[in-house]
């Protein structure tokens, strides 16, 4: 399994191209050329949406364009969020991104942006993909529809949940500091620590250098 980091300098927001052979999916896809280069001679057989806010979904609407017949999937909680464009915040992000510490500050025209997912997947459900086995768990928190992507049980994209060196935000549409503490936070604990996350946004960390026991 081949990893490939895309970055996104509007939101510092991360795009993650997997490849398997001559298969190939999806994380949180963005406009960009370079996507499509990375998924260069592979078939593209889906993309997952970690969570509803817009600098994680504004790739979804271009990608169909570029992968007809593409499968787009999320949290079942996530679905609702990407029409909804208070939800997804696509309307505010001209003044979010003055405030958060990721990309390059540069603030676009707001704008009124939607979606749509084609499958949405449940609390916890097993893909099985070119040998390889994503299990997908709902991971609330940061928003309602929030879901993190064990992989093989080694490799954990977990959108914007858990970054090692910035806390999880809770207080945006849909987050909940309850859930997190209740539902997401002692899963991450009760994984093993060597295990390889790739956020939503920064650089991949062990999980132990977030949570150490």
């Amino acid at each position: 399994m081949e990893i490939i980091t895309l970055t996104d300098d509007y939101a510092g927001m991360n795009t993650y191209v997997v490849r398997e052979g001559d298969h190939c999916f999806f994380i949180d896809p963005i406009r960009s050329d370079e996507l499509r280069k990375a998924a260069d001679h592979c078939t593209a057989d889906f993309a997952i949406l970690t969570h509803e806010h817009y600098d994680h979904i504004r790739g979804v609407n271009g990608i169909r364009k570029q992968y007809p017949g593409l499968q787009i999937l999320c949290g079942r909680h996530a679905e609702k969020g990407l029409t909804d464009e208070s939800v997804n915040m696509s309307k505010y992000m001209v003044y979010l991104l003055t405030v958060i510490p990721f990309g390059n500050g540069k603030a676009e025209e707001n704008c009124h942006y939607t979606c749509s997912a084609d499958r949405t997947c449940g609390d916890e459900e097993i893909i099985p993909w070119e040998g390889h086995q994503l299990y997908i768990r709902e991971t609330p928190g940061h928003s309602a529809g929030s879901i993190s992507i064990l992989a093989d049980g080694q490799f954990l994209f977990s959108g914007d949940v858990i970054f090692k060196d910035y806390p999880t935000a809770t207080r945006l549409p849909g987050g909940s500091t309850k859930k997190w503490n209740e539902i997401t936070k002692p899963w991450l604990e009760g994984l093993p620590q060597d295990i390889m996350v790739y956020p939503g946004h920064t650089e991949p960390f062990l999980l132990k250098q977030r949570y150490q026991k």
